[in-house]
């Protein structure tokens, strides 16, 4: 079965979403999500947006639902600004 993340963000870009194909892990309701970006999106402005957001802040995962078909599961997800986040955190522990 193939997997994938179709990832959506919130208070930041609107108007961009990207997917991930066969991702090798699933991301977590709560959890921080970071990428290279460059791997998803071709659009080499909002790259450098995204890049440049993470300078100072983080994005929180949001489950928005999972999807199964035979050959197929998605899980859609919104990426929300930290500050805009408002359901459980996962936390990092050293």
């Amino acid at each position: 079965m193939e997997s994938r993340i179709e990832v959506h963000f919130s208070n930041f870009s609107s108007d961009h979403e990207f997917r991930i194909e066969n991702p090798s892990m699933l991301p977590c309701e709560g959890e921080i999500f970071s990428c290279e970006w460059s791997d998803y999106i071709a659009d080499d402005k909002l790259v450098k947006e995204l890049k440049e957001f993470e300078e100072n802040s983080i994005f929180i995962v949001n489950i928005l639902h999972r999807e199964y078909k035979k050959a197929r599961a998605t899980l859609h997800i919104v990426l929300y600004n930290e500050e805009h986040y408002e359901g459980p955190l996962i936390k990092v522990h050293k």
